[in-house]
């Protein structure tokens, strides 16, 4: 089939569901077909969804086949993000950073080159469709489970990746003394707008080298598109828990008030009986301007204490932290936190629609908050 004669386009709904469909070994076997089939479903009505926030694409002929349905070669999805940019110059522009996720094509139409042209004509869908509308798309990131050379083809630049990896504890924690866990939703949007304001701070203030700087925001739909899908999927897993034993722990500092906090999710990429495959992720590290580095270790310990005791009570085998900084990194190391280079999954790539390339860029704070 002549690359010429396909389109990347938005499905029908039965034709979204029959991606979903074929997905769901992939990325939902914890889940039944009709469990993973309502979470999608039910994503679509997220708030980070909503008004155009979510896109479904497929790769398909450009004329439908005489007497029967268009075949769906390839499929994926875009989720709108906030970015901020800081230009050589200093100038910081904010826009919007389109997560592609969910990269798949079914098996009987691999190995012929249809990921690829799906990709390259989203990268140009995408660019082409802001500069049509004048819109503020600044560029584009994906996670890569399939190495860093496939999609830099299309146009995702591969960037470095780490976390630090602690295993689970098969024993309940004690909430220690400052530390307090972060039970609701709700009691969450004060500290992630708080978390905001801090990142945009550090990012006016932040050193400017010789490369464009990119950070993607952790604002409060980003937070709740992790935390909701948690919550469906711990329904069905474990319908005979409460819906969540806690989103994220808190330290206050008992001298100054300032404050450490992380919150997490629950992912399962296996059953509850392969807890090596289900992961509890901290999405994001906050740590406020005058925690000393005692405090820093004495928060971080107690923390990931109450996170790994969690993970070994809801079938996760390890908790990670992604690309921390220096002083988090010793922090977490000196408590016993395994550091891994990724070479192979969830590898960050970047496609920038600006001037110049990629390779131009520096992509800060990389943590978990910020993948689809």
């Amino acid at each position: 089939m002549s690359a010429q004669n396909l389109i990347i386009t938005a499905p029908t709904d039965d034709e979204r569901v029959k991606t979903w469909a074929g997905t769901h070994q992939l990325w939902g076997a914890a889940l039944t077909l009709e469990d993973y089939l309502e979470r999608e479903r039910r994503q679509l009505d997220i708030p980070l969804a909503r008004n155009g926030g979510l896109t479904n694409w497929i790769l398909t002929e450009a004329a439908s086949p005489a007497g029967g349905p268009r075949p769906i070669l390839s499929s994926c999805e875009t989720l709108k993000k906030k970015v901020l940019v800081k230009g050589k110059d200093g100038k910081v522009t904010e826009g919007t950073a389109h997560g592609v996720a969910s990269v798949f094509t079914q098996p009987e139409h691999r190995g012929k080159g249809y990921a690829s042209t799906m990709m390259s004509q989203l990268s140009e869908t995408l660019a082409d469709k802001e500069k049509a509308s004048e819109g503020s798309a600044i560029c584009s990131v994906l996670w890569s489970d399939i190495g860093k050379k496939f999609y830099a083809r299309s146009g995702w630049q591969p960037f470095d990746s780490n976390h630090v990896e602690f295993p689970a504890l098969q024993t309940p924690a004690t909430t220690p003394e400052n530390i307090e866990i972060l039970d609701s939703l709700e009691s969450l949007a004060p500290l992630v707008e708080a978390d905001e304001a801090i990142l945009r701070a550090r990012f006016d203030s932040a050193t400017q080298g010789s490369k464009i700087q990119v950070a993607l925001l952790p604002f409060l739909d980003q937070i709740h598109w992790h935390l909701l899908r948690e919550r469906f999927v711990s329904q069905s897993l474990f319908p005979e828990r409460p819906v969540s034993p806690g989103h994220g722990a808190i330290f206050t500092s008992p001298a100054t008030a300032k404050r450490v906090w992380s919150l997490w999710t629950r992912s399962y990429s296996g059953t509850v009986d392969q807890p090596e495959k289900n992961t509890l992720y901290l999405l994001r590290l906050v740590v406020e301007d005058g925690i000393t580095d005692a405090e820093l270790e004495t928060a971080l310990q107690g923390i990931t204490d109450i996170a790994r005791s969690l993970a070994g009570q809801w079938a996760c085998g390890k908790v990670e932290m992604w690309n921390p900084d220096e002083k988090t990194k010793a922090a977490a190391q000196a408590l016993g936190g395994k550091y891994i280079s990724r070479e192979e999954g969830s590898l960050p790539a970047l496609n920038w629609f600006g001037k110049g390339p990629a390779e131009d860029l520096e992509w800060i704070w990389s943590e978990k908050y910020a993948w689809c």
